[in-house]
């Protein structure tokens, strides 16, 4: 792992920012792997390498979406995306998404620190009032950790997504400036974050 890769790190992961060949193999493995995007919107249709290759070529000038790459940090692995979209920056606000693609580093706590991570990234250093994201309502472990983390749900959109022959509701979850200002102390990774942003 080289210092100059990283941009913002945890204690098992730290991020980076997206070079055109992340959006080669292996996100084309992860986006059609059913498994890998069961609660997300993304592998309802198949995705290839130039459609990928596109994707990262429009959205590199976009002033509405920053992404990151989630890396390992005992090995610099390539693992995942994150990111900032639908950006309002009169508003001060965006949407929160993430995709762990890597399955061997689910359940380790690394979804945690992303969040984590980009929350305060979004509010400390590019001044949002508000963090917002959408979550799957069959995703019961994902909802848990952000409500954990002190977001709060603003409601729910029916039936809003279709996945494996069933409809589900979108979970709209939000975490203001105030709340995280107090939520942020409680997190495990809060230390360790403040030392980079140095707030």
């Amino acid at each position: 792992m080289k210092t100059t890769d990283i941009y913002l790190e945890g204690k098992s992961i730290f991020l980076r920012s997206m070079q055109p060949q992340d959006f080669g193999e292996p996100m084309v493995r992860w986006v059609n792997d059913r498994e890998v995007t069961k609660y997300l919107y993304r592998g309802t249709f198949p995705a290839n390498a130039q459609s990928l290759q596109d994707e990262f070529h429009n959205m590199k000038g976009s002033m509405t979406d920053l992404q990151f790459a989630i890396c390992l940090k005992e090995n610099s692995q390539y693992i995942g995306v994150t990111g900032l979209h639908n950006i309002n920056w009169i508003a001060r606000n965006g949407e929160f998404r993430i995709l762990i693609g890597e399955k061997s580093a689910w359940n380790k706590g690394a979804g945690t620190e992303v969040l984590q991570l980009m929350t305060s990234y979004a509010i400390d250093i590019l001044n949002f009032n508000k963090v917002y994201l959408g979550v799957n309502e069959a995703n019961v472990k994902a909802h848990k950790s952000y409500l954990k983390a002190g977001f709060k749900e603003e409601g729910r959109s029916r039936q809003e997504i279709f996945r494996n022959g069933k409809y589900f509701d979108a979970v709209r979850m939000s975490l203001l400036k105030g709340e995280y200002l107090e939520a942020r102390t409680s997190w495990p990774l809060w230390e360790t974050i403040q030392k980079q942003l140095s707030v």
